[in-house]
Order: structure tokens, then sequence, then C-alpha cells
């Protein structure tokens, strides 16, 4: 299984606080989804164990069974499951650039080509500019001129 990169470096030095964290960021990763042919293929898991321990959310896109589908996990799933691809938009954008209130239900939309439609996904095949994508961790995001196109932008 892979850890967020970010989570993945945090751990530096074998101090007390670092084995605690190594612990959280452990706890985690064993919540976060993954591509079952990855985790195969590295030995991670299992088939056995991804059949029994793991649901479906997506072709070949995994998640512990007993994990909770909030915003962020579903994005991260629909992410992976254009093959890191995608560029998340529209409201699961915003809410990964800070906006609090959108629904842990709301359809994910990515801009991708994709031939195969997913329930909860929302892919548009559409140009978009370099200047209008950002990373946020290792995920492409539309940029919040992008995601929040009808708020009137500061002068530079």
């Amino acid at each position: 299984m892979s850890i967020p990169a970010a989570l993945s470096t945090a751990v530096v030095s074998n101090s007390p606080q670092a084995s605690t964290l190594s612990v959280v960021i452990g706890t985690i990763a064993s919540m976060w989804p993954i591509v079952g042919t990855e985790a195969v293929a590295t030995g991670a898991l299992t088939r056995g164990a991804l059949r029994w321990r793991y649901t479906v959310v997506h072709p070949n896109i995994y998640l512990p069974k007993d994990a909770r589908r909030d915003l962020f996990t579903n994005t991260v799933a629909a992410w992976l499951w254009t093959g890191r691809k995608g560029i998340v938009a529209g409201r699961a954008a915003a809410a990964l650039h800070g906006v609090q209130w959108i629904e842990d239900t709301v359809p994910i939309e990515l801009i991708a080509r994709h031939g195969r439609r997913q329930p909860g996904v929302v892919v548009r095949d559409e140009q978009i500019g370099d200047d209008e994508v950002c990373k946020v961790g290792e995920l492409l995001v539309t940029t919040s001129p992008a995601t929040f196109p009808e708020m009137p932008r500061s002068p530079t």
C-alpha cells in the first residue's frame, strides 16, 4: 500500500514522537484507497486479502471495508481510477482548497479522458491550461481562480 508522500516523509527520526507518528501514519495509510493490482504486484496484499478485507470503489480501486467514505477519500479514489492523470475540479477541488461546507456525498468532478462512467464521478473531457492546474499533495487540482471563477480577483 502506498502512503501519501506528505505523510511518508514526516517520520525522520527515532524519537518517541516519531514512533507515535509512524503509528498514526500507519493507521491513516490503512484507510487509504489503493490500486488493487499495484498492492498485489508489490506483495503488500494477496488477492484473497484484497477480496476479503477491501471493498471495490471503482474498477481496480479498493478501500478497506471499515474505512469511512468522506469527500477526500472519494476524491483520491476517483483520481486513482483515472490512472493518477485526472485533474480534480468543481466542489471537490474547492474542498481541497479549504472550503469546509461541502458535503461528503457530492459527485467528484474530474477533468480527464475516460470512456467509462462511474457512480459518484463526473468526468469532463475538456482542455485546461497549465496555469489553471496546481498540486495539492499528489493530486492535480484546478487552481483557486479556475475553481471559483465567479469570485472577483484581486489586482496584483
